[in-house]
């Protein structure tokens, strides 16, 4: 009887640890489940956040190489290149929102954001979203090369080959397949990258150009009518 009494026991304990340990267990579920619906709501989710990365490389390669209503291209402000603009996960980029300044200044700060910051010699970062930006820094930097060999606004492009240049430099390292090497070889994994990544750079270009040439357009046809109106 005494044997049975503490089977008996044993079985009504373990039956209630184990109801126990279930009601934590769902309690944890309940737990992480409101967690990351919060940081869904609050910082947005992954997709969200290669959305609006695209569409601000996009748009800052169309801004850097299309003239604006005074035959300019547009610059960037050397006084605000330290703004602390980020690309949000939460908030659908807005086209057209943004001068050239906070675009690179936001890709600059996605990447500075990256907690892996060593890049392959051949694959570039194993994140597909930072080749999409090491991409889009390579083409900018081209045409910023172009202009400033022709002598257009040689100063200014002149900043801006510096800045991507000292961005990489300064905060990545460049691993071959052995061993790591010195970031000498910088442009030429950007232009690897680019490579790699050529189509879907030239669909994120589209993406944007016609908003962008659209609302060119709207403003000249604006400045126009002001200037038959004398006003």
């Amino acid at each position: 009887m005494e044997i049975n009494s503490i089977n008996v026991t044993r079985g009504i304990y373990e039956r209630i640890t184990s109801s126990i340990e279930n009601k934590f267990s769902q309690l944890a579920n309940i737990v992480v489940s409101i967690k990351n619906s919060a940081e869904t709501l609050f910082v947005g989710s992954e997709a969200k956040r290669q959305q609006n990365i695209n569409k601000t490389c996009g748009e800052f390669i169309q801004r850097i190489s299309t003239k604006t209503k005074n035959d300019e291209y547009e610059k960037l402000d050397a006084k605000k290149l330290n703004d602390s603009g980020c690309i949000s996960t939460k908030l659908t980029h807005k086209t057209l929102t943004n001068d050239v300044t906070k675009l690179f200044s936001s890709i600059k700060n996605e990447l500075l954001n990256q907690t892996k910051k060593s890049l392959s010699a051949n694959e570039g970062h194993s994140d597909k979203s930072v080749n999409i930006m090491l991409a889009t820094l390579y083409q900018v930097y081209q045409q910023a090369n172009e202009h400033f060999q022709k002598n257009i606004n040689p100063g200014h492009n002149d900043l801006l080959k510096s800045q991507i240049f000292e961005l990489i430099n300064n905060n990545f390292t460049i691993k071959s397949d052995c061993e790591t090497t010195q970031n000498d070889n910088i442009i030429a994994l950007l232009k690897n990258i680019n490579e790699k990544y050529q189509g879907e750079i030239e669909l994120l270009k589209r993406n944007v150009a016609d908003k962008i040439n659209h609302k060119l357009e709207k403003n000249r046809i604006i400045q126009q009518n002001l200037e038959e109106l004398n006003l």
